[in-house]
């Protein structure tokens, strides 16, 4: 960890899982400096649990930030090389896992991002994002938020599930995406599923269940990403100006889904395809 005038140390709590609490909501508990490893420790209070800005080869391991002030983990500036392996932030007073800027970031284990204020997981940049397992469960606004700044950057996942979000489930925007995902779920919010400019892949191998959006269930368009869905029930779909519930346009690669129903359509859409260049396959489709 950093010390007062910038130097760094090391620290050895005894024991296991301990747990450091910040008193002071205007300063970070932990800021990072270069090469600082965290290790087996349950951080609260405070503002940001961990921050680092300008950092190069950060370690968390089992790590658990919860009822931080600010994000869980707040990584900014030109920092690369963190890694982390089973990191959990859970209700603290923005996002649990924030990054804004263009290093490599590489996550093994699960990531478990439940009941945060803001987002889950919120990324802004066109780095290199890696992630195993990424749980995105209860927050407030959005489940996973990725705005790239171009499809130079990659976001990849390998599984999880997304689940009770306020807002958004999945937000990706613009970015080349390899993401797997277990399933998501959503009811209420403005959407479940949102692609805009989305090139790689992007695959749900579990059901996609949404209902009672106030915008389109699933939204997407101009990405040339190949789109997998499993079973997919959405019902109750709010309306946007273009569509209610499967918004798609400018797509101009295949969208392929299981069983998929769509029920309670009031003013909303079944399916929206105007103006995309799509090939969209399901094993079974009923409007109702």
């Amino acid at each position: 960890a950093r010390l007062f005038g910038g130097g760094t140390s090391t620290f050895n709590l005894g024991g296991s899982d301990g747990t450091i609490q910040g008193t002071n909501v205007a300063n970070p508990v932990f800021t990072l400096g270069n090469g600082n490893t965290l290790n087996g420790i349950t951080i609260t209070g405070g503002g940001d649990g961990i921050f680092g800005n300008n950092i190069t080869g950060a370690t968390l391991t089992n790590v658990t930030v919860t009822g931080a002030g600010g994000n869980g983990a707040d990584f900014t500036g030109s920092s690369t090389g963190i890694t982390g392996s089973n990191f959990t932030a859970t209700g603290n007073g923005l996002d649990g896992l924030h990054i804004d800027g263009d290093g490599t970031y590489n996550f093994t284990g699960t990531t478990l991002l439940k009941g945060n204020l803001d987002d889950g997981l919120d990324i802004t940049g066109k780095g290199t994002y890696t992630f195993a397992t990424v749980n995105a469960q209860d927050n407030t606004d959005r489940g996973i938020t990725v705005q790239g700044t171009s499809t130079g950057g990659t976001f990849t996942t390998t599984g999880g599930t997304v689940s009770g979000n306020g807002g958004t489930a999945v937000f990706i925007d613009p970015i080349t995406a390899h993401v797997v995902l277990d399933s998501i779920s959503q009811s209420g919010g403005t959407s479940g599923v949102v692609l805009e400019n989305v090139a790689g892949s992007f695959t749900v191998n579990g059901a996609t269940t949404i209902s009672n959006t106030t915008g389109p269930a699933i939204a997407i368009s101009d990405s040339p990403a190949t789109i997998r869905f499993g079973d997919i029930s959405i019902t109750n779909p709010g309306a946007d100006t273009q569509s209610g519930d499967d918004d798609v346009a400018g797509v101009n690669a295949a969208v392929v889904a299981g069983n998929s129903v769509i029920s309670g359509l009031g003013v909303g859409t079944g399916l929206d395809f105007s103006g995309s260049k799509t090939n969209f396959t399901a094993q079974s489709l009923s409007i109702t």
